[in-house]
């Protein structure tokens, strides 16, 4: 999940919600996320921590590129 999936998905809300899309950017990020979590868990950075005998927390790392790409996002839209 990068910052121009989100945009595609933005874009496609705007399609169907017109200039309300940014309404809608909460359903945005819902979605984004289990692709970004699936992403996330099945990647080398995950792969590695497991290596290590810890778990991964995808929960954390979300938090952190939601947040980046949420500003990022608004200044798109």
């Amino acid at each position: 999940m990068k910052l121009t999936d989100l945009i595609a998905m933005y874009e496609q809300n705007k399609k169907t919600y017109g200039g309300k899309a940014y309404l809608h950017v909460s359903q945005i990020f819902e979605e984004a996320r289990e692709h970004y979590e699936n992403e996330y868990l099945s990647g080398p950075r995950a792969a590695k921590l497991r290596a290590q005998g810890k778990t991964p927390d995808a929960e954390q790392s979300w938090k952190a590129f939601k947040g980046k790409n949420f500003e990022r996002l608004r200044h798109h839209g």
